[in-house]
């Protein structure tokens, strides 16, 4: 957070995080980072109390790392949404089950300069 560079990412990250893309599960994307540019992308999903979410996360360049995080979205609007899982591209996915019948988002965004 101490440079431009940094700035930018944590600002790519909050940006995706309150623009979510709503999806339907299942799911499966793929897509490309640009390494010069602070980048994010945040999907909404519905879940079931009991139903499992599995992200699987794989970067095309082995030595590079993308993380994920998923939040729950709190009933009350004006509240921030709270992680409750995160993980990297060295563990190959995220598996939670959720909590309550409740929206959630899932980020996801690669290391800065990869």
């Amino acid at each position: 957070a101490e440079t431009a560079l940094g700035r930018g990412w944590i600002r790519a990250a909050d940006s995706a995080l309150a623009a979510p893309s709503a999806v339907a599960l299942p799911f499966r994307e793929s897509g490309w980072f640009a390494p010069d540019e602070a980048r994010a992308v945040a999907y909404r999903v519905e879940l079931r109390a009991g139903q499992r979410l599995v992200a699987e996360l794989r970067a095309a360049d082995s030595t590079a790392l993308l993380f994920a995080d998923l939040y729950e979205v709190p009933d009350d609007t004006l509240a921030a949404p709270e992680r409750i899982a995160s993980a990297d591209s060295t563990t190959d996915s995220l598996t939670v089950t959720a909590r309550r019948d409740a929206a959630y988002v899932l980020r996801v965004q690669p290391e800065l300069l990869r």
